[in-house]
């Protein structure tokens, strides 16, 4: 009889137990050192994302509206349109022009409708997605000769375990007629996060830096350089410097945009550089307009504690430094200034999960120094320890207070010379070229909307190679 009161005690304590670490797993993870892993594979990671081939892309939609949305692209509206992705169609999806000064080109220029789009498979029908896929991207490649410099730089963050946006090239028709070789890329929303973080996922935002365009700067002045391929690096700083294709200025096809109206510098944002400056949520009115799901003060609020952290250098538990170390690593090899490390500071993702703060990337068409920097010298030789342009390090917390401690920058290092010896001396950089080329080159060829011919395409793919070279020697 004693011995069943006992059992039955000990049998209530273990149930209770029970429920205690049913309800910590569900709900507080964290406090038990656990992290939900992602448990399932999204069907669209395999039925459109497969960077070895290209994906096929038409779009069936109304003449008029077509012409419409070309017509006032800037304005950024939604029309219906089907959508055929690899022989599968999906009806009544919502598509738009995108981007920044890239969109605004485009509108400035009379011979070409070559915009980025974005399409939104659930714009129309509630829920509906392209194989799990609420969102897809597809850039336009313009001041891109190579047509691979945002895929080379997807497949290096990727390389280094950086959750990074599916991509691959996608061909596009329009009412069956050809438009162009585009760069399809998954956009980070919800079907991201759950790929990426797991279902029980956390906030995400997409800070953007606002105003605009900033004349007579420092910025714009060292663009200038790059339109007439009149600065000649003197070979005494870049190992093998004149050996670029057109003998001098930078390498053809690689150039910064070009034209005297393109951004050296735009007004700042409301908290884009991620400093903190005080406890008033309304200092950082970019961040929380940026959010890309629903968010409240208390989360808020979280992230505030977390930039406050982080700018008095305690960075556990309020900064993913393991990430971060990588994605300055990746941006540093990439002299990729046309993001959070340079002027502009934007093109960037912030992920917040229980008030650890984690930057993710986006937007590379101007990444291998295709925005801030001066000529191939400088571009190649673009310093390591202090990875910003256009700024101070200590307007950029997020480099300065990682790199500031010696044990983050030696691991920082260790991180550069990962990517030197696995990725580029190895040949696994000149290789993917060559297999891209391989997959595109019929494509670039015939593309009809092309922003350049394609004999300028294979100067500036053998350019690009080039520069990787040389950027891993220094």
């Amino acid at each position: 009889m004693i011995k069943n009161k006992y059992f039955n005690v000990l049998t209530l304590l273990l149930l209770l137990v029970s429920i205690v670490l049913v309800v910590m797993l569900r709900y507080f993870p964290e406090r038990l050192s656990i992290t939900q892993a992602k448990t399932e594979q999204f069907e669209y990671e395999t039925k459109l994302f497969d960077k070895n081939k290209i994906m096929s892309i038409d779009l069936t939609v109304d003449e008029e509206e077509w012409k419409n949305l070309l017509s006032n692209a800037t304005s950024k509206e939604y029309i219906a349109c089907d959508i055929t992705v690899n022989g599968t169609t999906f009806q009544k999806v919502g598509i738009r022009a995108k981007g920044n000064t890239s969109l605004t080109q485009v509108a400035s220029d009379d011979t070409t409708d070559r915009y980025s789009f974005k399409v939104e498979f659930d714009h129309y029908i509630e829920n509906q997605t392209c194989y799990g896929l609420d969102k897809l991207a597809l850039n336009n490649i313009i001041q891109d000769n190579t047509y691979m410099k945002e895929y080379m730089a997807y497949d290096m963050l990727t390389y280094m375990g950086i959750p990074t946006s599916l991509f691959s090239f996608a061909n596009i028709t329009v009412n069956g007629e050809d438009w162009g070789l585009y760069l399809a890329l998954e956009v980070p929303e919800e079907s991201f996060a759950a790929r990426n973080f797991g279902t029980a996922y956390g906030d995400l935002y997409k800070p953007e830096s606002t105003g605009g365009l900033v004349s007579g700067n420092k910025e714009e002045s060292r663009q200038e350089g790059f339109q007439g391929g009149e600065n000649v690096p003197s070979g005494e700083n870049v190992p093998n410097g004149e050996g670029f294709a057109n003998g001098k200025g930078f390498p053809d096809g690689m150039k910064s945009p070009g034209g005297q109206g393109f951004p050296g510098g735009m007004g700042q944002g409301s908290g884009c550089d991620l400093k903190y400056t005080g406890d008033d949520l309304d200092n950082y009115s970019a961040i929380w307009e940026g959010s890309v799901f629903d968010t409240t003060k208390k989360d808020h609020k979280r992230v505030v504690k977390a930039l406050k952290e982080i700018s008095e250098g305690n960075l556990d538990g309020y900064l993913n430094v393991n990430l971060m170390l990588r994605y300055i690593a990746v941006n540093s090899v990439l002299v990729n200034y046309d993001s959070y490390f340079g002027s502009l500071q934007h093109n960037y993702y912030l992920y917040e999960k229980n008030g650890e703060l984690t930057m993710l990337p986006w937007d590379y068409n101007l990444a291998f120094a295709g925005f801030q920097s001066n000529d191939a010298t400088s571009a190649v030789n673009d310093p390591i320890d202090e990875p910003v342009s256009g700024t101070s390090m200590e307007d950029r917390p997020f480099v300065n207070q990682v790199l500031q401690v010696e044990e983050y920058m030696e691991q920082y290092h260790n991180y550069l010379q990962q990517l030197v010896d696995e990725y580029f001396t190895s040949g696994y950089y000149e290789e993917t070229i060559n297999q891209v080329d391989a997959m595109i080159s019929s494509y670039v060829e015939k593309d009809p909307s092309a922003f350049c011919t394609y004999e300028e395409y294979k100067i500036a793919v053998e350019n690009l190679k080039l520069f990787g070279e040389l950027r891993a020697q220094s």
